[in-house]
């Protein structure tokens, strides 16, 4: 019998993580790069969760799975609050540059469907979703990884990113 069949089982029905020690309820291994796919019944776990327990927290949450399909590109990890605050500001800037023709131009406050079509609007409004796009996508991954319980802790991910710093 091989040793380590024990502690395979154990890692593929989420009992135990990598160093043997226990899981908490809300813990799951990752392990299936390595190997180590979970069992049936964790992704029958999974499934039941997903209805049960994730898509009302997401519903809550008013988690927008749109916001993912808008944005191109990537969005890297910096030790720096810096960048994030600055781009957070530039997003910022620029709704209130779009905002301000957006008046000039008699469109509906709040109206930026109608901006993006019109002529005169349509550049500032792409300006703008540049940046607005990306504190978006950071936005809707912490709501989806608070639900489905990937931080440690319920601190983790709430509210860091205003403060400029993206930790999801």
């Amino acid at each position: 019998e091989n040793d380590y069949r024990p502690t395979f089982i154990g890692l593929a029905n989420n009992r135990i993580n990598e160093d043997g020690d226990r899981l908490k309820d809300h813990e799951r291994n990752y392990l299936e790069l390595y190997g180590i796919p979970p069992t049936i019944g964790v992704i029958l776990k999974e499934w039941k969760e997903a209805t049960t327990e994730v898509e009302p927290c997401l519903e809550a949450a008013n988690f927008d799975p749109g916001v993912f399909t808008r944005f191109e590109g990537t969005i890297a990890y910096t030790k720096s609050t810096t960048s994030a605050r600055k781009r957070m500001r530039k997003a910022r800037w620029m709704q209130t540059q779009l905002d301000k023709a957006m008046r000039k131009q008699k469109v509906a406050k709040g109206d930026y469907a109608a901006a993006a079509e019109h002529p005169k609007l349509k550049q500032a409004y792409e300006n703008w979703r540049e940046y607005q796009d990306e504190i978006d996508v950071i936005t809707e991954a912490q709501k989806r990884f608070r639900c489905e319980r990937l931080f440690h802790n319920g601190d983790e991910g709430r509210g860091k990113f205003e403060a400029g710093i993206y930790d999801s």
